[in-house]
């Protein structure tokens, strides 16, 4: 018995209308989202304690740059975010040039804030941002490490601002 035009519209109609297996928020489950949060978090907690190395600091500031690139592309008119986000990438260069001097990984008082408040930026970017907004963040966050694309008078200028109004 053949289908009429009619049933076969709405069930196509029904399948482009219907939601998807998983919604754009989540990342593969609550588990892996929380495992992307928390790993940061520690490393800072690392650094805090004096307990850091290299590792820690690649896990900082591939998470605060992936969240930079976010932040630009997804929400420029929040200029705090991306102050403090930029403020948070040279914090973290400046640990790793003293590291390369002293061979120890540390972080200033005020640069554990700064990164902290990057922290809670960058996990507030990847509960708004979608998976496919993240993702294209991520590839392009490891285009320009791989490239060594360094925007420094811009991050210059910007860390500045961020620490007149503080």
């Amino acid at each position: 018995m053949p289908v009429s035009n009619i049933t076969a519209l709405e069930a196509r109609r029904a399948t482009l209308h219907a939601k998807p297996k998983v919604p754009a928020g989540w990342r593969h489950d609550s588990g892996a989202d929380l495992h992307l949060m928390l790993f940061p978090h520690s490393a800072l907690s690392d650094f805090i304690g004096h307990r850091a190395g290299k590792w820690h600091w690649g896990t900082l500031i591939f998470r605060i740059k992936t969240a930079l690139w976010a932040a630009r592309s997804y929400l420029p008119h929040e200029v705090e975010v991306c102050d403090t986000l930029t403020a948070a990438v040279n914090y973290l260069n400046i640990s790793k040039e003293l590291a390369q001097e002293t061979h120890v990984w540390r972080l200033t008082r005020v640069g554990e804030q700064v990164v902290g408040d990057g922290l809670h930026y960058a996990d507030q970017l990847q509960t708004v941002c979608t998976r496919l907004q993240l993702s294209e963040a991520t590839k392009r966050c490891v285009r320009a490490h791989a490239n060594n694309i360094e925007d420094l008078g811009m991050a210059r200028e910007q860390a500045a601002r961020w620490l007149r109004k503080k």
